[in-house]
């Protein structure tokens, strides 16, 4: 939908260096492994939770909707989980769903999942 609009492009940048400037001498460089996402083995993982919860909890996801979203959604499909939370498409829209802390891999992801889904089922 996005690249069908004129003159919309998508662009990926690769940061080498990066000068944070704060104004009035907050000046100074920024250590790239401080800034740069690491990678973790959620990444490789993905596509696993994915069909996981797709083929799964689809009722676990429709809870999501109603309980942190107040959406009621017929159709859920989970599209992206990373470090931070996870999308889901409910019937036509897009929701992000944020974890309470941050996780790393399959374990943490489901562990998080898991307690969100208790929250959402009362």
């Amino acid at each position: 939908a996005y690249l069908a609009m004129h003159d919309f492009s998508l662009y990926r940048i690769q940061s080498i260096a990066i000068r944070y400037i704060a104004g009035f001498g907050g000046i100074h460089w920024v250590d790239m492994e401080q800034y740069a996402l690491q990678a973790y083995p959620l990444i490789e993982q993905e596509d696993d939770v994915i069909a996981h919860m797709n083929a799964d909890h689809q009722e676990t996801m429709r809870h999501y909707c109603q309980h942190f979203r107040q959406y009621e959604a017929l159709n859920v499909t989970m599209l992206g989980i990373d470090c931070d939370g996870f999308d889901v498409r409910a019937d036509e829209k897009v929701l992000r769903f944020d974890f309470a802390l941050p996780v790393t891999d399959a374990q943490q992801a489901r562990v998080a999942l898991v307690k969100m889904a208790k929250v959402a089922k009362g």
